[in-house]
């Protein structure tokens, strides 16, 4: 943050001189610059000091890394992360180890995303000073770009091109339809340059809307400017005094303070300093709610908890400001809390003490009905970035809001950002998952979110960092999780009820899978268990109103396939069920395509087509019939694992994948395409024929031969039907022993 981060700093030790000449001033000078937070000059006379002129001066010489880790530190301070990088390597180099080193080249590190490189600097700065609470702070933001980086795709963040110029602009605020902030414009000859940032200082402008865009004309509010060595920045309007206030740093000044312009006859004035409680210097970032009855600002005041804090005044009845109150430490830490906006009934704040991304992130806190805040909610990305983003403002009577930044690296300037949507509503659900037994970390596995049976959200996650989506207010969604090797998990979680910022932790403990056991001795499971012939597959899901498998159902999948090897003569049917909704030509014409679906992926991982059959029965077997709810229709909707054979011993049972279109002979009655046919083996010709071993198969039997002629033109011959697979198996033992049959099914 090229301009507003150095204003934290002038509120803790702000001492701005007037331009010294740098060449033939003493280190004295130098060093009395850089306490001063004058980080542009002091950076230039720390260089120059380094240099050729002064090489053989002792106590430079004695100094050098540590000089060095000041020009990286004035660099740090002015963002220019690169350049502070070089010179912080250059300090250690020179024999400059203290913690202050560690700590400042871990924080651009955290600027720039290299989160493990900063966690080993931080470490390092943790050695060395324990007590420090910031260096804690800063690794805990380490571990957290997993949970925040995550983009949430529901908001688009993009630049207001228009307002943004190489410089900073920063300092927003709305005064009715009109965008106010500070700029500090671009670089000229004719610019007086601040000697703490090296930009030129800062002015006030406002954009109104046009014909072109909601900030389309812009124009320099020149009556705010005392002078020319002078930094405004934030601004707010107080409606009960009508009174516009205004962040105001000055030059010569050893502080920055709360300058009141009054609004006379559309003219501004200034009228003196605010002061709130005791203190006219050393606060900033005012913000005042909307009845004007309280107002928030950052001060180092004493009572604080380390660095600068958010703090709040109220009006009494007359209209006068009390005692200032300080947020607390579920707000304040040891680090920087800075630009509060309060909207709708949540404080919108920056901190760097907070776990976040690296820099300032924006949180949010709602103010509770005892009148404290809650726990601050990292805003994540695209809101928050590795650098520094502040200053969240609503456009009233609109769904814009808009902040700053400065992650575009090209410039490390600050940038006014819009979105659409505001409020923002953000929340999260996140978990990891273990073994129910082990209570291990399961570390392969997918999560698939439903609603009302339609795909939400599907992730496959490879490794332990966890799950981590965004969910709607005033919701309820299906969760299921899906492991090879275990029983998937399928719970219903609900955001009814929730505030439009909340974390959600779903931590799910898989059991290991025993669907199928294992053979006993080398032995054939009972198949004669009825639960071991028909299991509903929990799990599968397809996209909405199609038949394509999701990555999801293909992982639920994949735990039968060993079945497969396992039992290498078991047949499998697949059938698949649809509920009542849409017409039955239609469910029918689906619930074929979504079991073939899942027949084909079988076939796809290896299984052969001849021990697969599917079937689709679209809404004629319904489980509930005449649902009313959703999870009444989800219970219709279904596919169904069901084994036909274990290949038992006398047992020869195939599927085919080819439909019957006519059957000669004696009439079966309704249902002969759904039931099983004792087939002559072999018995398949291209026309109708009297085979020899159809004869045969007649004579022996006594049974009448069924011709069946079938969609891929062939002809095949069955003596015995039967809509139940066991009322066969008895004759296929019996035939055996004669004829050359199996078991089929069209």
């Amino acid at each position: 943050m090229k301009k507003m981060k150095h204003y934290i700093n002038l509120l803790l030790v702000l001492l701005i001189f007037s331009v010294f000449p740098v060449f033939g001033q003493s280190l004295k000078t130098a060093d009395t610059y850089y306490v001063g937070g004058a980080y542009y000059s002091a950076s230039n006379m720390y260089k120059d000091l380094l240099g050729s002129k002064f090489s053989k001066d002792k106590e430079i010489r004695s100094r050098r890394g540590e000089i060095s880790f000041r020009i990286g530190e004035c660099y740090r301070r002015m963002n220019k992360v690169d350049d502070a990088q070089k010179w912080y390597l250059q300090a250690e180099g020179a024999g400059y180890t203290e913690f202050d080193l560690y700590y400042g080249y871990g924080c651009t590190q955290l600027l720039k995303g290299d989160y493990s490189g900063a966690k080993e600097s931080f470490q390092r700065a943790r050695d060395l000073n324990p007590s420090d609470q910031r260096v804690h702070l800063k690794l805990a933001s380490c571990d957290t770009y997993e949970l925040f980086g995550r983009n949430n795709n529901q908001f688009d963040v993009k630049p207001v091109d228009n307002l943004n110029t190489r410089g900073s602009e920063y300092g927003l605020a709305f005064f009715g339809d009109k965008l106010i902030f500070a700029s500090t414009g671009v670089s000229s000859a004719t610019k007086a340059i601040s000697e703490r940032t090296g930009l030129p200082f800062s002015n006030i402008y406002m954009a109104s809307p046009d014909s072109r865009s909601l900030y389309g004309k812009v124009e320099k509010l020149e009556a705010f400017k005392k002078d020319d060595k002078v930094n405004d920045g934030t601004f707010c309007y107080d409606v009960k005094t009508n009174q516009l206030y205004c962040m105001r740093c000055e030059a010569n000044d050893k502080n920055c303070y709360i300058a009141k312009i009054e609004i006379k006859n559309g003219k501004y004035k200034e009228s003196g300093k605010l002061k709130l409680g005791n203190q006219t210097y050393g606060i900033g970032h005012p913000y005042i709610t909307d009845d004007g009855n309280r107002i928030y600002f950052t001060s180092v005041m004493a009572g604080g908890y380390g660095g600068a804090d958010l703090w709040y005044i109220d009006r009494d009845a007359s209209g006068n400001y009390g005692q200032p109150v300080n947020l607390g430490a579920d707000i304040n830490t040891a680090g920087d809390e800075v630009f509060p906006s309060f909207l709708d009934g949540v404080l919108y704040f920056s901190s760097d003490g907070h776990p976040g991304l690296g820099g300032l992130d924006i949180f949010a806190s709602y103010l509770e009905s005892d009148g404290s805040f809650g726990k601050p909610f990292n805003m994540r990305a695209p809101f928050n970035s590795s650098w520094d983003d502040f200053n969240l403002v609503h456009r009233p009577n609109s769904n814009i809001g808009l902040f700053v930044s400065n992650r575009n690296n090209s410039t490390s300037s600050d940038d006014i950002y819009m979105f659409e949507n505001f409020p923002p509503k953000m929340i999260i659900y996140s978990g990891h998952v273990y073994d129910a037994e082990t209570n291990a970390a399961i570390t392969d596995y997918t999560v698939l979110v439903t609603e009302n049976g339609q795909k939400v959200y599907e992730q496959r996650v490879k490794g332990d960092d966890g799950y981590f989506f965004y969910m709607g207010p005033d919701k309820k969604y299906d969760v299921t999780i899906v492991s090879p090797d275990y029983i998937s998990s399928a719970q219903q979680v609900s955001t009814q009820g929730l505030k439009n910022f909340a974390d959600i932790t779903g931590n799910t403990y898989l059991a290991p899978d025993i669907i199928i056991p294992p053979s006993v001795g080398g032995g054939v499971p009972p198949v004669d268990k009825e639960e071991w012939r028909e299991i509903e597959i929990k799990d599968i899901f397809y996209e909405f109103d199609r038949f394509r498998l999701t990555d999801a159902s293909k992982a639920e999948l994949d735990k039968y396939i060993k079945y497969f090897y396992q039992y290498p003569k078991m047949a499998v049917e697949i059938s698949s069920h649809t509920d009542i909704r849409g017409s039955t030509e239609y469910n029918q014409n689906l619930s074929e395509r979504r079991a073939k679906a899942v027949v084909d992926y079988f076939i796809e991982r290896g299984i052969s087509a001849s021990r697969l059959l599917w079937r689709g029965y679209g809404d004629t077997q319904l489980m509930v019939r005449n649902a009313r709810n959703e999870s009444e229709h989800q219970a219709n909707r279904r596919t169904v694992f069901r084994v036909i054979t274990m290949g038992m011993e006398g047992e020869d049972v195939r599927v085919s994948h080819v439909s019957a279109l006519d059957i000669y002979g004696s009439s079966v009655g309704s249902g002969t395409l759904g039931g099983w046919w004792l087939q002559v083996h072999e018995s398949t010709s291209s026309r109708e024929a009297d085979l020899p071993s159809v004869v045969r198969a007649g004579q022996l039997t006594g049974k009448e031969v069924r011709v069946i002629r079938c969609d891929d033109g062939k002809y095949r011959y069955c003596i015995q039907y039967s809509t139940e697979l066991e009322a066969l198996r008895s004759q296929l033992i019996l035939y055996k022993s004669n004829i050359d049959v199996i078991l089929t099914q069209f």
